[in-house]
Parts: C-alpha cells; structure tokens; sequence
C-alpha cells in the first residue's frame, strides 16, 4: 500500500485522523493481469477513461471502483512522475518498504525515504490545488531529518524522477529550504509553476502539447483537448453527465470553452516561460 496508512502512520500523531477516500496499491508491472483479474472477482470494475492521457509523462495507475459500497483503488504500477522502466520502478521501490499494521494486518508500506519522495512527486502532480497532498508533504518536511530526504534524492535519480521531486519541493517554502541543502535545481519547472492556483485554466496544457516532440502526438493532444473520452468529459462538466443528449450537448460545447480559455492561458504560459530566460 501506498500513501494511505504508511502516510498515517509516519507522519501523524496517535490518534490523529488521515482519512483517505480510496487505496493506493502498488503492484509489479507483470502481476497486472493477475491482480485486475482479482479485482474483478471482488466486484471491482476498471473506471479509467481510456485515451485520455495527455500528460507527457508516463501513465502510472488505473482507478478501479465497485458500486456495491462505493469502494475505489488505484492500481499502480508505478509513483507518478517516475520515468524509470515500470519493473526498474518496482525493483527500486520493493527494497524499500516496512511492515504496518492496515485493518489489523500486518501489510507492506513505503519506508520513509520512499513516502518522502513520493510526498513531493504527489504535489508535482497535482500542485497547490488539492490540499491533501501540500498537508502531507509539509508534515513529511517537518517530521523527518535531512539525510531521510537525501535518501529520497537518491531514490530519485534511481526512478528518473529528480525534476518532479524538485518541483514539488519547490512549490512549498519549507521544501525549497530543503531543495537548497541537497543542491537540487534552483527553481521548479515551467510545468510545476503552471500548476498552481494562480494558473488560468488551460496552461498547463499549452506546456504539455510543446513538451510532445511530434507534430501527430501534438494533434492527438489537441484532439483529445477538444473531444476527450466521455468520462473524462464527465468529470468536468455537470451538463455532461446529464444523459445522451447531456453528453452530446456537451461536446458541441466543449471547443468553445477550449477556445475562450485558449488566449488567457497561453499569455500566462509565455510569462512563466520568460521568467527565469
């Protein structure tokens, strides 16, 4: 299990409530097929919205739901932000876990160099906008000793993943101070700085579509921006959720929300870009 009770029990007090809304396994890239299968024994299905992925960054989890009690997983086969090969992802990881008790059990959990870099990979990811991740990285910054985040730099370098572990600690105060002492890259990303509160809707996606190097990888990108699966459109939109005829509304709608947004955030996307040339 990642983040979940390993987070709870590493960076929260006795008694201190983490609540989580689903579980975060994680599982060897070959025991997918095995594990999915298992969960579809249990009543679990397979809720990914397929064709959806944009980032640039390699697809890491699938989510899994079962309608009987609203019980969700996301299967990882890798931490968000890591560009290793997924086995290169689950050998290193594999080496580093502890045993905590989970629902009376005991089961395997990230150690702490582990859950530190994965505390920052999980604000890269989803930057400042959801307070669960910023709440456990502070309390990670606050609880553990430098030579643990050492450690996680270490890891880092090992999974590919230094450039996201340094923007999710940059994008918190504390974690720059810390970012300072293991000599990481003086700034985040364009792409962490665009993935902020303050970023208008659509900017990140202008850094994603120039990180794709081809030309037909940008106009699946672009397609995909326009007319995304239906339950990514889902997601996002209210209207869209109201039927056939809401879905369909919905699409026909869509590149005009795309294209009134387009201007704002492309202006935000050059100056982010400009600020440290």
């Amino acid at each position: 299990m990642i983040k979940g009770a390993g987070f709870a029990a590493l960076l929260y007090d006795p008694g201190e409530l983490r609540s989580y809304r689903d579980t975060d396994l994680l599982i060897s890239e070959g025991d997918r097929a095995r594990a999915e299968a298992l969960l579809r024994d249990l009543g679990f299905r397979d809720r990914t919205a397929r064709g959806s992925h944009l980032a640039p960054r390699p697809e890491y989890a699938d989510t899994w739901t079962r309608e009987t009690d609203g019980a969700t997983i996301d299967l990882h086969w890798r931490l968000p932000g890591t560009r290793a090969p997924a086995t290169e992802v689950w050998a290193q990881l594999n080496r580093h876990t502890v045993t905590a008790m989970i629902a009376s059990l005991p089961g395997r959990v990230l150690d702490a160099p582990a859950s530190a870099l994965l505390c920052a990979l999980h604000v890269s990811l989803h930057g400042l906008d959801i307070a669960r991740p910023v709440e456990d990285l502070n309390r990670a910054l606050t609880r553990l000793p430098i030579s643990t985040w050492q450690s996680a730099a270490t890891l880092a370098v090992r999974l590919d993943a230094t450039e996201e572990f340094t923007d999710g600690l940059r994008l918190s105060p504390t974690g720059g101070e810390v970012a300072d002492v293991l000599n990481l890259p003086r700034h985040p990303s364009v792409a962490a700085r665009l993935n902020t509160r303050t970023s208008p809707s659509g900017a990140i996606s202008v850094q994603w579509a120039l990180q794709h190097n081809r030309w037909r990888d940008r106009a699946r990108f672009l397609f995909l921006i326009l007319f995304p699966p239906p339950t990514k459109l889902q997601t996002r939109s209210a209207l869209a959720r109201r039927g056939a005829t809401g879905l369909t509304a919905a699409y026909f709608i869509n590149p005009f929300w795309v294209a009134r947004r387009a201007p704002a955030a492309i202006r935000y996307w050059l100056a982010e870009a400009r600020r440290y040339d």
